[in-house]
C-alpha cells in the first residue's frame, strides 16, 4: 500500500507493530499482536545508486529534536498538527503536493525533490525522515501477528527507476554482521524517539536487547496485561503461527 502521507505509514505499519497497548489514529483503534522478529534482521538491505525507485513525492516528516536537513529547499518545511490517542501533536513537515508551502525560486520535480537527478542519490542521506530512514527494516502484517526483518519490496517490480525502467535494484546480502546489526539497531531506536514522541508502550527496548545479544534463534515478543513487551523463545514454546524465515 502506498502512503502519501507518511505519518499514515509511520503509525497505521511501524507504530501498530510494534506497540503493546492499543492506540487510536485518524479514527481507528489499533490492538496490539504478536511480533515475530527474524534473523534476518541482521542482513543488509543494499541501496544503489542510479535506481530512486522509492525515491517518490511523500510528506517528508521529523519530531522536534531531530537532524533536518538546512538548505535551501528545507524552507519548504513548516508546523502541522495531528492527532493521535485524542492528543494533538505539532511535527515538522514537507509536503511536495501542497503548494501553500513552495519557494518560489526552488524547482519541483516529479521525485522527492531530495532526490539528485544525476545519481538517484539522496541529498540530504542521514537528515532524511524515518519514513525513508526505517526502508531498511520490513514490517509486514498479517490479520494475527506482524513480522520485522530486512526482506526486499514487495512491490519493487513496479517501482520506476531514475532511467525509466521498472524494477528497483536494491538486493538483500543474507550474511549476518555486526554492522548490519548496528545499523539496524539504530533505526530501531530512531522509531523509539517516535513512540516516546507520542507517548506509547512497545516491543522496542526488549528486541534492542535481544538484537545486541547477536542470537540466532526466532523470536517472538509478546505483552502482559500492564502492556509491557516481553519475550518469548519460539524454539522452546512452540506456538500455533509458523513462519519460514528467509
Amino acid at each position: 500500500m502506498a502512503y502519501m502521507d507518511s505519518v499514515d505509514k509511520v503509525v497505521n505499519v511501524y507504530f501498530a507493530a510494534f506497540a503493546t497497548e492499543p492506540f487510536t489514529y485518524k479514527g481507528e483503534l489499533f490492538n496490539p499482536k504478536p511480533l515475530f522478529v527474524s534473523t534476518s534482521f541482521f542482513h543488509s538491505f543494499n541501496c544503489f545508486a542510479n535506481c530512486g525507485g522509492c525515491c517518490q513525492q511523500f510528506t517528508l516528516d521529523f519530531i522536534p529534536g531531530e537532524t533536518m536537513p538546512t538548505d535551501e529547499k528545507a524552507q519548504q518545511f513548516h508546523n502541522r498538527q495531528i492527532e493521535f490517542n485524542g492528543r494533538p501533536f505539532t511535527i515538522i513537515t514537507k509536503d511536495e503536493h501542497d503548494p501553500n508551502h513552495h519557494i518560489v525560486n526552488v524547482p519541483s520535480q516529479k521525485r522527492c525533490d531530495f532526490m539528485r537527478l544525476t545519481d538517484g542519490r539522496c541529498d540530504i542521506h542521514m537528515k532524511h525522515p524515518l519514513t525513508c530512514d526505517f526502508a531498511g527494516l520490513m514490517v509486514w502484517h498479517r490479520s494475527d501477528f506482524t513480522w520485522c526483518g530486512v526482506r526486499p519490496f514487495g512491490r519493487r517490480w513496479a517501482m520506476m527507476k531514475l532511467d525509466g525502467i521498472r524494477g528497483g535494484d536494491c538486493t538483500i546480502t543474507k550474511t549476518p554482521t555486526d554492522a548490519n546489526r548496528e545499523e539496524n539497531i539504530r533505526r530501531l531506536e530512531r522509531l523509539k524517539e517516535w513512540t516516546d514522541f507520542f507517548g506509547i508502550k512497545t516491543h522496542i527496548p526488549n528486541v534492542i536487547d535481544w538484537a545486541k545479544q547477536l542470537s540466532d534463534h526466532s523470536m517472538c515478543f509478546k505483552n502482559d496485561k500492564d502492556g509491557n513487551s516481553f519475550r518469548v523463545n519460539t524454539m522452546k514454546e512452540p506456538i500455533d503461527i509458523k513462519l519460514i524465515f528467509e
